[in-house]
């Protein structure tokens, strides 16, 4: 089955470029890997920006028993949030050990001050983290990135504040299934997990405005 799949455009192909992939020891590859989600890219400038009344986050994960609706996507029923400042959020139908959950991340993303904000409107639960390190050669690029989960499953994610101008750098998305493991300092650890989306973009595609949609496909099929 496929593990691994990784894109690049024409301008990354020159002389002395290298790509380098490292083998993942905390996660096994399940057979519905790259069926789960159809993926599109959109870049979006709007000069009329929606109100929305964010709450904030300093330096600390938080949980949120109940973002405000329920999401049902692949047989999981998700309507609680765990949200760590690195850029991950691990949602489930309740948090409990054992309890299945999915997570929806940035790829080696580490927050410069652990800073982010979240909300809930419209049957649209939102969250952007601040001043993210999302570029392992080149740790002064920093981005502002919004993450937006809908009702019917839809998940956005958007750039909206890029500082510097990214050259060496890929933007990896992944979206996993795995278990709930409850940490005795009410922390949550994700455990088993398997990948269900991997979704990686070149230097080029790192840019204000840019939107990932990730759409969840109804008609799952196995891959061998």
């Amino acid at each position: 089955g496929v593990i691994k799949t990784a894109k690049y455009l024409a301008s990354s192909m020159r002389d002395g470029y290298m790509i380098e992939f490292t083998p993942r020891s905390d996660i096994t590859v399940d057979y519905w890997d790259y069926t789960s989600y159809d993926v599109s890219e959109k870049s979006h400038f709007s000069k009329q920006q929606e109100k929305i009344e964010f709450n904030y986050h300093y330096n600390k994960s938080i949980m949120i028993r109940d973002i405000g609706f329920v999401i049902k996507v692949h047989g999981h029923i998700l309507k609680s949030a765990y949200i760590s400042q690195h850029g991950v959020v691990y949602m489930a139908n309740e948090f409990k050990t054992g309890s299945s959950m999915r997570s929806f991340g940035i790829v080696g993303a580490i927050s410069r001050k652990g800073d982010f904000a979240t909300a809930t409107k419209n049957d649209t639960f939102y969250i952007i983290w601040y001043d993210l390190k999302i570029c392992k050669f080149d740790p002064e690029i920093l981005v502002d990135l919004q993450m937006r989960f809908y009702k019917n499953g839809i998940v956005q994610i958007e750039l909206v504040h890029v500082y510097g101008r990214p050259t060496n750098c890929n933007l990896t998305m992944e979206i996993l299934d795995g278990f709930c493991q409850m940490n005795r300092d009410g922390s949550v650890t994700m455990v088993e997990k398997k990948v269900w989306k991997l979704a990686s973009y070149p230097s080029s595609r790192i840019f204000l405005g840019n939107r990932f949609e990730f759409t969840p496909r109804s008609n799952l099929s196995w891959v061998y």
